[in-house]
């Protein structure tokens, strides 16, 4: 699948959440879990503590962002990037996850000031060119920093995604597709470092 190509939500196959491989046996166990529900379980948090306190906040009409499963539309952005030094893998989740009940999608990273939120309706509206785009640098300064911001744009799915919306997962070494192997994970895994910007160790 060719995500740089991608400009119309119609053309989307799969959405995606980071997340370390040491996770894998409680994803199997009980799901992809909101960050207040996946608090309460033995688990391995890759989040940063400064973003994590501006997520503590409410969706317009919504939950509080910590009562959402957030996914990436593409993974391969600024939150990946810092990242790539940790035993990560990224879980490959069916688009049809986006016709559950109150879903919400982010026009950029949703703990961001500057973030819209938008029905299912609306979600035409999203910069896809932008959110595709294989880079986000630019010279112009503030373009650097919206494109960063809407690379980084979510799908918020509330309190829990079942297992069986899991459709694979994308890991940067055979290594780390044999550990997700040995860990119990049964679905489709492509090595792909290109995701992973190029496999940078």
């Amino acid at each position: 699948m060719d995500f740089y190509k991608i400009t119309r939500f119609d053309e989307i196959q799969e959405f995606h959440n980071i997340t370390p491989i040491d996770n894998i046996p409680s994803i199997i166990k009980y799901g992809l879990l909101c960050h207040d529900l996946a608090c309460k379980i033995d688990h391995k948090d890759i989040s940063l503590e400064e973003v994590q306190a501006r997520r503590d906040k409410k969706v317009p009409g919504g939950l509080l962002l910590h009562n959402y499963v957030n996914l990436y539309f593409h993974a391969r952005n600024p939150m990946l990037f810092r990242r790539l030094n940790e035993e990560i893998c990224i879980l490959r989740i069916d688009k049809c996850v986006a016709d559950l009940d109150d879903v919400v999608f982010s026009d950029r990273n949703a703990a961001s000031d500057y973030t819209s939120f938008k029905s299912r309706k609306f979600v035409h509206q999203l910069e896809f060119e932008i959110i595709y785009a294989k880079d986000w640098r630019s010279p112009n300064t503030i373009t650097y920093y919206s494109n960063k911001s809407q690379k980084c744009a979510e799908v918020l799915i509330p309190y829990k995604i079942d297992i069986t919306f899991i459709i694979g997962a994308y890991v940067k070494k055979e290594k780390d597709k044999q550990e997700l192997i040995d860990k119990g994970f049964n679905k489709e895994i492509i090595v792909n470092e290109e995701m992973f910007f190029g496999g940078r160790s």
